[in-house]
């Protein structure tokens, strides 16, 4: 894992060669972040039915309660953007393995317009399983390469 350079106390130094994501990068994270360029989450495994939990009247709601896949499906609420060929691959992926996995949404703003560069799939201990490159241009791709440097594991 790349280790981060600093303009200043609030902006990560990135040379992705995508101008505007560079200037508007706060600090890029692992795990649950969200910054001006980066969204990202543990998605839980479809099989995942969390702990016991209790509602506002005390009542049990225990996980033999939950129907597979409903933590999945909570969990991806956060990315309501991505393209479908991306949660596709999430569910695949979520339903074969029996832990989380983190999605990484790496993204820049040409004025109001949001404008995804991409997706990258880690296992919880960061290592690559998969990377998405959907922005309109060549670019993006050196986005998610770079970004991909600070979030994941070497080989």
């Amino acid at each position: 894992m790349k280790k981060a350079e600093w303009i200043d106390g609030n902006h990560q130094k990135l040379n992705t060669g995508l101008k505007a994501f560079d200037q508007q990068v706060g600090g890029l994270g692992i795990g649950n972040i969200i910054d001006n360029v980066q969204s990202s989450s543990f998605v839980r495994s479809w099989w995942d039915k969390g702990r016991d939990l209790c509602d506002n009247s005390g009542n049990l709601w225990g996980q033999n309660d939950r129907a597979p896949g409903i933590l999945f499906e909570f969990d991806m609420k956060f990315f309501y953007h991505i393209p479908e060929f991306v949660y596709d691959y999430m569910e695949e992926l979520c339903k074969k393995k029996r832990e989380s996995v983190i999605l990484y949404d790496f993204h820049h703003y040409n004025g109001d317009r949001r404008i995804c560069d991409g997706y990258v799939i880690t296992d919880q201990n960061h290592h690559l399983i998969k990377q998405f490159f959907t922005g309109p241009t060549s670019k993006s791709y050196g986005v998610i390469l770079e970004c991909s440097r600070y979030i994941c594991e070497e080989e």
